[in-house]
């Protein structure tokens, strides 16, 4: 079985090819058709043509992971709400990508997720709110020159809650993210696993004013030199059990 991840908030009308000889058409999120049987189990193609806002998998916990690979996006056009990739495992060899310049709110948007595909160069402008948007993820995929210009809050972007170093895992650059409108970075890397020079291949932070445990009970796998904090006014616990390897 798979069930398509469809919100209550957003709009739908599609068709679907399950690529077993069966179509359905969906126009509501809560349509009975969005959940599928298949006779035999097997790795399928499914085709979707017409208009989809987004997914949202927070609440999908039996088809989260079945998505293997995204072969096209076919200019989809996200619509704004969290946790649209949450928990997900997917890759992708599309050409294309999804477009993402109606997301306000990212927070919770890769939740729990693995992330190997192409994510750099994504136009999140508009975007005010990633808190939590990698939290507890592990990202094996480039978050170069994201545009984050109206950015005010990351707490707990790469993060967790459990001081235990279950954080985000990052295993790819970070280079070119800068957050000339970000104040709020509460807790931003709280035991997330650096495996990355933070100051040659990561973001700027020069503009941070609130950096209350944005490392704490981090792990560092690299050098720490020349980490620019001039706007920082408040840093309370801000590099507690860290740790260097």
């Amino acid at each position: 079985q798979i069930r398509l991840p469809l919100h209550n908030s957003w709009t739908y009308n599609f068709t679907v090819d399950w690529w077993d000889g069966t179509t359905d058409t969906i126009t509501a999120w809560d349509q009975a058709e969005k959940l599928h049987t298949y006779g035999s189990s097997w790795t399928y193609q499914v085709v979707i043509d017409g208009q989809i806002d987004g997914f949202s998998y927070a609440n999908e916990w039996t088809s989260n992971r079945k998505m293997i690979v995204v072969e096209q996006w076919w200019d989809m056009t996200l619509a704004n709400g969290s946790r649209q990739f949450a928990y997900t495992t997917f890759t992708t060899t599309a050409t294309d990508a999804a477009d993402f310049s109606n997301v306000t709110d990212a927070s919770y948007m890769f939740y729990g997720s693995v992330i190997a595909w192409n994510i750099s160069n994504i136009d999140l402008s508009g975007t005010t709110n990633v808190a939590y948007m990698f939290y507890r993820a592990t990202i094996n995929a480039n978050l170069v020159n994201w545009n984050l210009s109206s950015l005010t809050n990351a707490s707990y972007m790469f993060a967790s809650g459990t001081y235990d170093n279950s954080g985000a895992i990052i295993n790819s650059s970070l280079v070119g993210l800068t957050f000339p409108s970000l104040t709020n970075a509460t807790a931003m890397f709280r035991d997330a696993k650096i495996n990355i020079n933070m100051w040659t291949s990561g973001p700027d932070f020069s503009g941070v004013t609130n950096g209350n445990y944005m490392f704490q009970s981090s792990v560092f796998s690299t050098a720490t030199t020349d980490l620019d904090l001039r706007s920082i006014t408040t840093a309370d616990a801000m590099f507690l059990w860290v740790a260097f390897n």
